[in-house]
C-alpha cells in the first residue's frame, strides 16, 4: 500500500517549517515532498492550486487541499487530529472557518512565519 502523500511548496519557509513539526507528529505514517519535487507526477493538480495550498494524496487516491489537508495528515496520528478532523466534517460552520482561517494565514505566510519563529524558535 502506497503511504500518505502532503505536497507542499518547498520555496516557502513558513511552509517548510510547518511540514516538520507535522513530520515529528505523523512519523512514517505520511510522506512529505515539496510541489517542485513531484508536482510533475500529478497533472491533475494545477501549479496555481499546488500555490495557494497543501495537497494531500490519500493512500487511496483520495484528494484533498487547505486545511481539511492538514487535518488528515494529523489525523493518521494523534487524537487531537481525530478529533479536529471530525469537527471539521460534521459540525456545521467548522469546515469553513477553518479554510478560511487557513487561507487568511496562507495569504500572509511572510508574517506568520515570524510569527511563529518568535513564539516557537527555529
Amino acid at each position: 500500500m502506497t503511504k500518505h502523500l502532503l505536497i507542499y511548496d518547498g520555496e516557502c519557509r513558513f511552509c517548510c517549517r510547518w511540514i516538520e513539526a507535522w513530520k515529528a507528529i505523523t512519523g512514517e505514517r505520511v510522506r512529505y515532498a515539496s510541489s517542485q519535487s513531484v508536482g510533475s507526477d500529478y497533472p491533475e493538480i494545477s501549479p496555481e492550486e499546488f500555490s495557494v495550498a497543501v495537497q494531500w494524496i490519500g493512500s487511496d487516491g483520495s484528494r484533498a487541499s487547505g486545511a481539511q489537508a492538514v487535518l488528515l495528515a494529523l489525523a493518521t496520528s494523534v487524537w487531537y487530529g481525530r478529533l479536529a478532523l471530525w469537527m471539521y466534517l460534521h459540525w456545521p460552520g467548522v469546515g469553513r472557518w477553518t479554510e478560511g482561517a487557513y487561507r487568511l494565514v496562507a495569504g500572509h505566510r511572510d508574517g506568520f512565519s515570524l510569527l511563529t519563529g518568535w513564539l516557537w524558535g527555529s
